[in-house]
C-alpha cells in the first residue's frame, strides 16, 4: 500500500535478463512493456466490470429468492421485489409487472406504486389489450422484446398518463408463462 492507497498486481517474469543492443532497441523494449501494461490495466478493469455485474445479478436473483422464500400466498411482495430490482439493473427510472387477464393486461406491480402513488393509481387502474398504442400492447401482439427510443415521436403510441409522466423511452419484455 502507497499512501493509502490499495494496488492489485500482476506480476510476469522470463529467463535471463537480456540487454538491449542499442538505444532504439532499448526505447522498443520500453514501449512493449509499457503496451502491456497497459493491455493488461484494461483486462482487469474489464473483468472488474464483469465481477460487479455478476455480483449484482446475484445479489438481486438472491433477494427475489428470499422473498419467494418468507411469501406464504401473497405474490405481490415478489413481483414488487422483482420489479425493484430489474428497474436497478437496468438503470431505469420505472418498472411495471403487468399480468395477462383474459384477454386485456393489468399491471400488478410498479417501482412507482410508492414512489409516484398517483401515477400508480392511474397505471393500476387502466386496462391494456394487444394493440401498437402502448409498449405492453405491442408486446402482446408481437410476442417479443418491444424497444421505443421516443414514444412523443411515434405517432401509434397513446397512454396520455405515460407522455404526461415526462418518461420518453419504453422497453417491454415479454414473460412467457405454461398455462
Amino acid at each position: 500500500m502507497v499512501a493509502g492507497v490499495d494496488y492489485d498486481m500482476i506480476a510476469w517474469g522470463n529467463g535471463p535478463p537480456t540487454r538491449p543492443a542499442n538505444e532504439r532497441d532499448s526505447r522498443q523494449h520500453i514501449g512493449r512493456s509499457q503496451q502491456l501494461v497497459a493491455d493488461l490495466q484494461r483486462q482487469l478493469a474489464e473483468c472488474r466490470a464483469e465481477r460487479d455485474e455478476a455480483i449484482e445479478y446475484q445479489t438481486a436473483t438472491s433477494d427475489v429468492l428470499n422473498v419467494i422464500a418468507r411469501s406464504t400466498s401473497d405474490l405481490r411482495p415478489v413481483l414488487d421485489t422483482v420489479i425493484e430490482r430489474v428497474v436497478r439493473l437496468c438503470s431505469a427510472d420505472i418498472g411495471t409487472i403487468q399480468i395477462c387477464e383474459g384477454e386485456v393486461y393489468r399491471a400488478v406491480s410498479s417501482s412507482s406504486s410508492t414512489a409516484d402513488p398517483e401515477y400508480w393509481a392511474i397505471v393500476r387502474q387502466r386496462r391494456i389489450v394487444p394493440g401498437r398504442n402502448s409498449v405492453t400492447g405491442r408486446v402482446a401482439l408481437e410476442g417479443k422484446v418491444v424497444h421505443v427510443a421516443d414514444i412523443l415521436a411515434d405517432p401509434d403510441f397513446a397512454l396520455p398518463e405515460v407522455v404526461a409522466s415526462g418518461r420518453r423511452t419504453q422497453l417491454g419484455v415479454p414473460l412467457p408463462i405454461q398455462r
